[in-house]
Formats: structure tokens, C-alpha cells, sequence
């Protein structure tokens, strides 16, 4: 990025939006434990930060136990 996004004083180094479908009765909790591994694991960032394709971010995201 040209100008980083700082938090807390560090640079930002992973961004993940998310798109809910508004009043949506699905069961989101393993998509939350799952961002709640990568957000816990450096490797895991480290390895979704180094991805360069789409089908490398989802090989990452599928492997994720």
C-alpha cells in the first residue's frame, strides 16, 4: 500500500471482509472459529499475505482444521 493502515502502531497486514446477507438466519459459527484461527496463527497470515491467486487464498482458507 502506499500509505499503510496503522493499528494499535503496527501496520495492518491482512484485511478480510466479510458479506452477511442482511437479517440471515445461516450458522456463521464455523466461519467465525475458522477466521478466529487465522487470526491467532502468524503462518497463517503470513501464508494468506504471500498469496497471489484467489485459489491460493482458498487452498489456505481449506486447509484451516
Amino acid at each position: 500500500m502506499d500509505k499503510p493502515i496503522m493499528w494499535a502502531e503496527k501496520p495492518v497486514q491482512f484485511i478480510c471482509f466479510l458479506c452477511v446477507k442482511k437479517n440471515s438466519q445461516e450458522d456463521l459459527q464455523a466461519m467465525y472459529k475458522v477466521l478466529g484461527k487465522v487470526i491467532e496463527s502468524r503462518r497463517l497470515v503470513q501464508q494468506l499475505i504471500k498469496a497471489s491467486e484467489f485459489e491460493d487464498i482458498v487452498k489456505v482458507f481449506h486447509d484451516i482444521d
